[in-house]
């Protein structure tokens, strides 16, 4: 019979395994190789019961299913979507039209240059309740003021229609105001006693 077979002596017992820093902590042992690790931070696995375990199945920074959280998919309901992507969590929709943005507040595709509802950007609505405001329309992603008066011109400073030909505090062009003692005659600031309009 052979002699009894013994452990060579050096053989010692592995280091207590570390969960790396990345990993998801899923209520359950997470070792590097396991079930939820190692894996780049931000991959994780939805399952059924929307546990989230890290084993690089899935990343809720770029799947379109599982955008930012498990089970919250990209869609594109509007009939101007032409596409939908997850863009760091979040969803982004391309529209049709190149031009076109889209406005998740109202779900329609809009061009912000010439959308009075949505002027430069969603939800920006061009107003004409300024004081002397006849109507205001969106021209290049600016709200564009006409005024009642043909002589006057919107101050946006103001929120208000004003004669730069003699306003002392606007004369010639918007927030440009004259000195003291001088006036505002036909838009030019005079030297002079009194103040302006």
């Amino acid at each position: 019979e052979p002699d009894d077979v013994t452990e060579p002596d050096d053989v010692t017992e592995p280091d207590d395994v570390t969960e790396p820093d990345d990993v998801t902590d899923t209520g359950e042992e997470c070792t590097p190789g396991g079930v939820c690790g190692p894996c780049n931070q931000g991959e994780l696995f939805c399952t059924e019961e929307d546990q989230l375990i890290c084993d690089g199945a899935i990343n809720l920074n770029s799947d379109a299913e599982h955008c930012g959280e498990c089970d919250s998919p990209c869609s594109a309901e509007a009939d101007d979507v032409e596409s939908v992507s997850c863009e760091g969590g979040t969803c982004i929709k391309e529209c049709i039209e190149a031009d076109h943005t889209y406005c998740e507040s109202v779900e329609i595709c809009v061009d912000l240059d010439g959308d009075d509802a949505h002027c430069g950007e969603c939800n920006n609505a061009c107003s004409n309740d300024g004081e002397g405001v006849e109507s205001s329309t969106c021209e290049a992603g600016n709200c564009q003021m006409t005024c009642t008066d043909a002589d006057e011109t919107y101050c946006d400073s103001e929120d208000a229609c004003i004669d730069l030909s003699s306003t002392h505090s606007h004369c010639g062009e918007c927030n440009n105001g004259c000195a003291p003692g001088h006036n505002c005659i036909d838009g030019q600031c005079t030297g002079g006693g009194g103040g302006g309009g």
